[in-house]
């Protein structure tokens, strides 16, 4: 089965979406899939532009890339965006950029739709095509792939979504939620199968268009590789935990951790990612911000513990989850939000992770707890990158809906 895999974001970016976008092609590939890559050129001056993101690449077939208009390239980030840089310039430039997210509902990505069409792309070679999300973007480059096609029989269209569009708990726009489900459904309806990476994403969005739902299923984040790390039984001076991600103030509420590692001995802790907070470094806390994949893959390696914190609110499971369990680490996932005992319960049935509430007395408990078990952890067999791309084929061929 020949592929075609359309993502608005270059996936040598350093996010979540690159990340789970790199593991399903590779999967994909695995199991003897051809699959091809349009996405958008690389803007090395941009702040998340990661060169050890490249975890697929080298075994893609052809590669198409979108060229940047120039009045979208002054709009996208660079890394002197995250520094203090108070210049008049680039204030403009960051008020300019909030007042997009207040009154858009696509990433800006759709000013390079219709440069696709520089491209000329054959897609009677592909059995199917595959948009990822985010950016939402990807959806409306495929779109207008399908409208100009003239070929009778069609490729196959898989809309992988991670987050939702009008459910998104990032979402900063204005717009009514009613006219943002408009726009969601307007791109839902034309895909042949939709997918969600979340059981509890793939409900809400069949409640909120049953017309769609028997379109739409369910598909778990594939981790990127297995990691065997052999200094598990290396005595060390203190039991080292790491939470390495984003933690928003607004999404996530890191602050229990935080302040539970103030008074401890024996252990440590460290805080690695974006933030609008300003956490400070301690004793035996070390906080830092975001960092290059192989740079985080040596926290990983160092970590007696790995720790993932839920969102405050919304049915979006952190992918952070997927990806750790292909490691041989005790995972602990401090459960929070609305929605903590529903995806508590469905994570309970891969037997492989820790829970505990979010406040400080249960973190400290359960980090104690996990430090005395001595406990032997091998990567999920259930999580593997081909594992997943064999469900993705089951579901394209109609043969085995995803539970």
């Amino acid at each position: 089965m020949n592929f075609l895999f359309v993502t608005t974001y270059d996936l040598k970016m350093n996010s979540s979406a690159s990340l789970r976008n790199s593991s399903l092609i590779n999967g994909l590939i695995n199991v003897g899939m051809q699959v091809d890559l349009l996405t958008s050129e690389s803007i090395e001056e941009h702040a998340r532009f990661d060169e050890s993101f490249n975890l697929c690449e080298n075994n893609l077939g052809e590669k198409y890339y979108i060229k940047y208009n120039n009045k979208l390239k002054s709009f996208i980030s660079t890394k002197n965006e995250f520094k203090t840089n108070n210049t008049l310039k680039n204030n403009v430039k960051l008020f300019l950029k909030k007042i997009y997210k207040k009154f858009s509902v696509i990433d800006p990505g759709k000013m390079n739709v219709k440069n696709v069409d520089e491209l000329r792309i054959d897609l009677s070679k592909y059995d199917c095509i595959i948009s990822s999300s985010d950016p939402k973007s990807s959806h409306l480059i495929v779109k207008r792939l399908l409208n100009n096609c003239k070929q009778i029989k069609k490729p196959i269209w898989i809309q992988y979504w991670g987050d939702p569009l009008a459910l998104d708990i990032t979402h900063q726009s204005l717009i009514p939620f009613f006219y943002l489900k408009k726009i969601e459904y307007d791109i839902l309806k034309n895909a042949d199968k939709i997918i969600y990476v979340s059981p509890l994403t793939l409900e809400e969005q069949k409640n909120e268009y049953p017309k769609l739902k028997e379109k739409m299923f369910f598909l778990p984040i594939p981790y990127y590789k297995e990691r065997i790390y052999k200094n598990n039984n290396k005595i060390k001076e203190k039991y080292c935990v790491s939470y390495i991600g984003s933690y928003h103030s607004k999404y996530r509420n890191i602050l229990p951790l935080y302040n539970s590692f103030n008074n401890t001995k024996n252990l440590k802790l460290s805080i690695v990612g974006d933030s609008d907070l300003s956490l400070h470094s301690k004793e035996n806390i070390e906080v830092i911000p975001r960092l290059s994949l192989k740079e985080t893959e040596k926290y990983e390696e160092e970590a007696d513990l790995l720790i993932v914190l839920l969102n405050k609110k919304g049915t979006q499971i952190p992918g952070k989850i997927y990806h750790y369990a292909g490691t041989n680490k005790p995972i602990l996932i401090i459960l929070d939000g609305d929605r903590k005992e529903e995806i508590k319960e469905y994570l309970s049935l891969f037997n492989r992770f820790y829970f505990c509430e979010n406040n400080e007395k249960d973190i400290l408990k359960t980090i104690w707890k996990i430090k005395n078990t001595k406990k032997e952890w091998l990567p999920s067999p259930y999580l593997r990158s081909e594992q997943i791309a064999k469900q993705l084929v089951k579901i394209i061929d109609g043969k085995e809906p995803i539970k």
